[in-house]
């Protein structure tokens, strides 16, 4: 039997700590990004884009709310009609960061994943899970990729935050 090699992608920036996005600027400058997309569900837009905008002041940044359930072909069309980025974030749960790193990908940029679901754990992958005529599809989408987690428990002990179809307290 042949031996195998077995590839694991390891990001080139891993923040897990409480307070992370407190220093995404500081991160994001540091990588000589000057411009970028950040991309949220509706749920997570409405709980911390203010408090994302409030922690970026130096660097030019759009927002993007994702529509629910776009498919691949969607997500392919949506990457090329954003202007060009230095990099895209995706804050939110395994859905929203699975499309936010196909964006990327489609569009040959890096990543940033932020997670807010305790179980994700698409920074380990270069798979996403998207719609692909009509059923959920693992594709590829090698890693470009810097990863930035933010530990909100402390933070919102009560909250609940949902992702694509469960929900996880935090």
């Amino acid at each position: 039997m042949p031996n195998s090699i077995t590839r694991i992608p390891i990001p080139s920036i891993l923040l897990i700590r409480n307070g992370a996005i407190g220093q995404l600027e500081e991160n994001l400058m540091k990588q000589g990004f000057t411009n970028a997309l950040i991309i949220f569900d509706d749920f997570i837009f409405e709980t911390f884009k203010t408090q994302i905008e409030e922690r970026i002041i130096s660097l030019k940044i759009d927002y993007f709310l994702l529509p629910p359930d776009l498919d691949i072909q969607q997500l392919i069309k949506l990457a090329f009609s954003f202007n060009h980025y230095d990099v895209v974030l995706t804050v939110g749960g395994g859905s929203t960061i699975d499309c936010g790193k196909y964006i990327a990908h489609s569009s040959n940029g890096p990543f940033i994943s932020i997670p807010t679901s305790a179980s994700n754990d698409g920074f380990a992958s270069s798979n996403c899970s998207l719609i692909v005529e009509g059923k959920k599809t693992t594709v590829p989408a090698p890693d470009h990729g810097r990863n930035l987690h933010r530990n909100k428990r402390q933070q919102f002990p009560n909250q609940r935050f949902r992702t694509s179809n469960f929900s996880c307290t935090r």
